[in-house]
């Protein structure tokens, strides 16, 4: 099937440019675009007309009977309820066009597609990004055994079945690309086509055992640091409570003094996700950054709203 994997250019935490993060990837998909973004990890967000072009351009290349070009259409929320499980999503486009699912990360929202959905909508397609399990306005769970990814996999299989449809373009991003791959390797049958933004395919899966030896040691010295940019996964699984408290401490601004704000900087540099351990979790111990509280204001000023529908 048909592949799409945008490089974030200034991505320190998934670096696939200069990195043998990449190569399973390219050893494993036979139908591979690769596109640079001049971005960094938030490529959808920082660079929306960039991404928007390079979906744009590959769907035309590689599937070119779904592209039709159409009208603009409002962006609506829905809910799903199935007897195991609640998602919420937005949708945009004609509801008899070809089919596009976008998976958001972590610490994202349904809502980070928005610079993607009006715009492909715009092009023949109808695009559906669901909250992810445990996101916004989806359901969550206290275990760590229901965030497996079959449980989120099947979460998107049955939002596929509500929407009547046999398959979809799957699209995702961080955390969401990982269900995207295993969409494409273990349904293939519910697969048209696959897009990847920052993470690439690993068949082994996206696994510290996996990941960690494609580390770029150029970047990260094993000495200093021998998780690499992974390093903040392995303080989760060492320091869950702590992890928990201090996120949970910053409410209602939690998570997002983790994620960079403004122009990203150049590539060979350090992410701070490398040194989450050594600093004592992600805001060391000193509280939520000013630089986040305002980014808050500003986001909430500038606040985005979906047309309200069931």
């Amino acid at each position: 099937m048909p592949v799409l994997f945008l490089h974030g250019a200034y991505d320190t935490t998934c670096e696939t440019v200069n990195s043998r993060f990449a190569e399973p990837m390219r050893r494993d998909c036979t139908d591979l675009t690769e596109v640079v973004v001049k971005s960094g990890h938030w490529m959808a967000q920082e660079q929306p007309v960039a991404v928007n072009a390079a979906l744009a351009r590959w769907l035309a290349t590689k599937l070119p009977e779904l592209l039709e070009f159409g009208m603009t259409f409002p962006v609506s929320e829905h809910t799903l309820k199935t007897g195991r499980h609640t998602t919420g999503y937005l949708a945009c486009g004609a509801e008899a066009a070809p089919l596009l699912i976008f998976c958001h990360g972590w610490p994202e929202l349904s809502l980070s597609w928005r610079h993607q959905l009006p715009a492909m909508a715009a092009l023949g397609f109808r695009c559906i990004a669901p909250d992810m399990r445990g996101y916004g306005r989806s359901s969550t769970y206290a275990r760590h055994e229901d965030f497996a990814q079959e449980l989120i996999v099947e979460d998107m299989l049955e939002l596929l079945a509500s929407l009547g449809r046999d398959k979809a373009v799957w699209i995702g991003h961080d955390w969401g690309s990982p269900v995207v791959w295993n969409m494409a390797a273990h349904h293939p049958d519910k697969t048209a086509g696959v897009a990847s933004l920052c993470v690439p395919y690993l068949a082994s899966g996206f696994t510290l055992e996996t990941v960690v030896p494609l580390v770029d040691r150029k970047v990260y010295p094993e000495a200093e640091f021998p998780a690499g940019q992974w390093d903040y996964q392995f303080f989760y699984e060492e320091s869950f409570d702590k992890a928990c408290t201090g996120l949970r401490g910053q409410h209602p601004q939690r998570g997002e003094g983790a994620v960079p704000q403004g122009r990203s900087q150049g590539g060979g540099q350090a992410s701070r996700t490398a040194s989450v351990r050594k600093n004592g979790g992600w805001f060391g111990g000193g509280g939520l950054p000013r630089r986040a509280a305002r980014s808050r204001r500003h986001h909430r000023a500038g606040s985005w709203r979906p047309t309200p529908r069931r």
